[in-house]
Formats: C-alpha cells, sequence, structure tokens
C-alpha cells in the first residue's frame, strides 16, 4: 500500500490495516503452506506405492529367474 492512500486515516486506523494485512497474509501463507505439505505427502505415499510394486515385481522376476536356472541346471546334469 502506497503512503498517498494512507492520507487521511488515522494512525489508529494505519496500524489497524497494517495489522489485518499482515493477518491477511499469515492466513494464505498458512493455506498455501498446508497445500503444499498435502501434495508433497500425497506424492510420496504414490512414490512409495510404486516402489514397493517395482519390488515386489523384480523379486518375482528374481525368483523365476532362479527357478529357471536350477531347471537348467538339472537337465544339463543329466
Amino acid at each position: 500500500m502506497e503512503v498517498d492512500s494512507l492520507k487521511g486515516y488515522s494512525e489508529g486506523e494505519i496500524l489497524a490495516l497494517k495489522e489485518q494485512f499482515e493477518r491477511s497474509y499469515e492466513d494464505q501463507l498458512k493455506r498455501d503452506t498446508k497445500m503444499v505439505e498435502l501434495k508433497l505427502k500425497e506424492t510420496t505415499n504414490k512414490l512409495e506405492q510404486q516402489l514397493a510394486a517395482e519390488q515386489g515385481a523384480r523379486l518375482k522376476a528374481k525368483e523365476k529367474a532362479q527357478a529357471a536356472q536350477m531347471k537348467s541346471n538339472i537337465r544339463y546334469a543329466k
């Protein structure tokens, strides 16, 4: 807010306006912070689920490869 636009206001009114602007700013900052935290938690959860699924798939593929290797070893041993 420019100083010229405050002409005609008392010192108390200016102080009240300043406090109102500060509260408004702080409230908006809190809302923005909560929104960012929520999005971060959602993204983190999604990535953790994706990682768990990929680890499970990797373990399954490894077990399948080991089983195939064992079958192959048995065939060559005969």
